[in-house]
């Protein structure tokens, strides 16, 4: 399978035991301070200096805005250190001539892959010297300084899948990931998990920006997804401990996948619905005769779709036609199923947002207009919980909305849950606060900063978990907020999130261009 998540090339196993003189990386970290540094341009962005080549790596600096009324409100001086354990391979000081110096280190990885990590825009001028070819260094290890470089003091830091030691240009003219470059914020993210105890198995997708919808998952925890290779789509099934059991390659777009007995439904964006067998076999397909947009939302015994023209389709696979449907609704953001209506969270392209009250029957109970997207849950008596800009509503199963006491405001990045007792745990992006069934606060936990995207939070059985499409994976106790786990790999605000924990003791998750499995009572060892 295509492996683009992290794409190392294979080693002779005598190359890299002579490599290995330096250690195996056993951790990785960023090259700087990441609490003062920010990415100002990014990994594969055309450059208009540079003709429109990409940019072969990320470029770190300092915002003097962020950091005013501090003496670093530049990146000039600040210490550069090493990734990771390696060897250095290339040192010079003046390798970019004015544009400074480039060390360029050598790692080994547990799984015997190698890759490079490439510093530009460094100096031994403050004091740091560089370190000579061939030592080693440690990860952490102060190996140079940021240089006072066009157009402003910043460090520009490569990973490299290749055998490629040479400074190079730092923009090329071809998609840097056919070269043999990988995006380092990812490289280094997903690494930092994959290192970690916890860390059981992974599937790797081949679109960066993950499938068109999220898995279904069988019985037996194996996952059927939808994944795309080279303008290719393809239904792939995953055992439960990671490995691809069987690839079918598609003759056309899917855009999604629902659970069927004996298999499952695969859509397709021209309306068509095909059965597909446990063991890949294509059966029987029909058509809606209209087309499908985005993923399903399964409601009622139905699996839901917008269409081009903005209606949204209940489509009843057993009947094998459109049950209702509902004009007028823009893409989907958030869904959230009661005992007897479902809530929808959609958002235009000119970015106004809508929650939208559906009973089973298909009847628009109430559209209200929101200011921007918010969370949505179930609360304890079957209805829905809509965190918004104005504050915390509880919906009946009528469409009526009464407003909370709980003084919180919703915003897109926010996340809610309601517990078995009623405890209700809200979250918007900064913050974590647990409230009891009659509104009392009992806890809150900030975060170290904002996360973004889609976030979701899961009950299992005294924790609580985050799961967010930026990355995050974080688990408290539910009794007073205390932190049980942490995790964070590579994902992208523009993707979804999905994650099932089973009895078989493996946390699914999928985000971005990987589903990944990890421990879950060593994730959570701490609070045990």
């Amino acid at each position: 399978m295509l492996s683009v998540c992290f794409g190392l090339l294979a080693q002779p196993t005598a190359f890299v035991a002579a490599q290995a003189q330096c250690g195996y990386v056993d951790n990785i970290d960023f090259p700087v301070d990441t609490s003062l540094f920010s990415i100002v341009q990014d990994y594969a962005a055309p450059s208009a200096r540079w003709q429109g080549r990409f940019h072969s790596g990320e470029d770190w600096f300092i915002d003097r805005n962020l950091a005013a009324g501090s003496a670093r409100g530049t990146a000039y001086g600040e210490y550069v250190r090493a990734a990771a354990n390696g060897r250095v391979v290339f040192s010079d000081p003046g390798a970019w001539g004015f544009d400074g110096g480039v060390i360029v280190l050598e790692h080994v990885f547990p799984d015997n892959s190698v890759a490079y990590s490439m510093y530009g825009h460094i100096t031994d001028e403050t004091g740091v010297a560089f370190p000579a070819v061939y030592t080693c260094v440690r990860r952490g290890d102060i190996i140079a300084a940021v240089d006072d470089v066009r157009p402003v003091p910043h460090l520009h830091f490569e990973i490299r899948a290749s055998t490629n030691t040479t400074p190079g240009a730092g923009y090329v003219w071809l998609d840097p990931e056919e070269l043999g470059y990988r995006r380092p914020s990812k490289f280094v993210q997903n690494w930092q998990t994959w290192l970690q105890g916890v860390y059981r198995w992974r599937v790797d997708l081949a679109d960066e920006l993950g499938p068109a919808a999220p898995p279904a998952q069988l019985e037996d925890y194996s996952l059927v997804y939808l994944d795309a290779a080279s303008g290719v789509d393809r239904l792939v099934r995953a055992t439960p401990d990671g490995r691809v059991l069987w690839r079918v390659l598609l003759s056309k777009d899917g855009v999604g996948v629902g659970l069927e007995r004996d298999g499952v439904n695969l859509f397709y964006a021209d309306g068509e619905v095909q059965f597909v067998a446990r063991d890949g076999t294509l059966g029987q397909a029909w058509s809606l005769g209209e087309p499908l947009q985005g993923a399903p939302v399964s409601a009622f015994g139905l699996q839901l779709f917008r269409t081009p023209n903005n209606q949204l389709v209940a489509v009843d696979t057993a009947a094998r036609q459109i049950a209702w449907r509902i004009d007028d609704v823009q893409p989907i953001l958030r869904s959230a199923l009661g005992t007897e209506v479902l809530g929808l969270v959609t958002e235009a392209p000119d970015g106004s947002a809508e929650l939208l009250i559906i009973d089973s029957h298909g009847t628009l109970l109430d559209r209200a207009f929101l200011s921007e997207p918010g969370a949505l849950a179930v609360d304890g008596q079957g209805g829905l919980l809509a965190l918004t800009r104005g504050g915390l509503w509880h919906i009946d199963n009528d469409g009526q909305w009464t407003l909370s006491t709980i003084p919180v405001i919703g915003n897109r990045d926010a996340a809610l849950r309601v517990g078995p007792e009623g405890t209700q745990y809200i979250f918007d992006g900064l913050t974590l606060t647990a409230y009891s069934a009659d509104n009392v606060g009992l806890w809150q936990v900030p975060m170290s900063r904002r996360i973004e995207g889609e976030n979701q939070l899961m009950l299992a059985d005294r924790w609580i978990l985050l799961t967010s499409s930026d990355g995050d994976v974080i688990a408290w106790q539910t009794a007073n907020g205390a932190e049980c786990g942490r995790a964070r790999i590579w994902g992208d605000t523009r993707t979804g999130v999905w994650s099932a924990l089973n009895p078989d003791g493996t946390l699914r998750i999928w985000v971005g261009d990987q589903i990944i499995g990890l421990d879950w009572r060593q994730f959570t060892e701490t609070c045990r």
